[in-house]
């Protein structure tokens, strides 16, 4: 019976060891994620065909105010041009809406001003699920002498 229970204890113990490694990896990931993620400022250029409203989701967004930027870009999701779409799928990453984010995201992929920006937030967001061969696969499309190249380099040398 002793060698039992002994048995027991080992392998709870053997499943928090490896529970707490988990744990280690992902905080690490969250922290690389955290010290990274930057949204980028959106230049606004106005156009006399683009509603007020949509400038004023822009400004939002460039101030921070992510929750009504998103808002107002959802209307207007369809005529986003390249910098509001990108403004747009950084402010669904900051309010928690990911998976619509990588759909925004995987448009500006065709757009080639803007291919960089969509594999490194795609990137970003498999880093901060810990889905590092993903994100090895988002930051190995980003092409040398991009901005986003050396830091794509530090994120995995951070991580080896």
């Amino acid at each position: 019976m002793l060698r039992r229970i002994n048995y027991i204890i080992l392998i709870c113990l053997s499943v928090l060891m490896i529970a707490c490694k988990g744990d280690t990896t992902s905080k690490q990931t969250i922290e690389l994620y955290n010290e990274y993620f930057i949204p980028n400022q959106i230049s606004i250029l106005r156009k006399s065909t683009e509603p007020t409203s949509l400038l004023q989701a822009q400004e939002a967004y460039n101030q921070g105010n992510y929750k009504l930027a998103e808002g107002v870009f959802l209307g207007y999701e369809q005529i986003l041009e390249p910098p509001s779409r990108l403004a747009y799928a950084i402010s669904l990453i900051k309010t928690g809406k990911e998976q619509a984010a990588i759909a925004q995201l995987k448009k500006l992929e065709e757009v080639p001003l803007f291919k960089e920006a969509s594999y490194w937030y795609q990137g970003l967001i498999s880093l901060r699920h810990g889905d590092i061969e993903s994100m090895n696969n988002q930051f190995a499309q980003i092409e040398e002498g991009s901005w986003y190249k050396p830091k794509t380099l530090e994120i995995i040398s951070k991580l080896n």
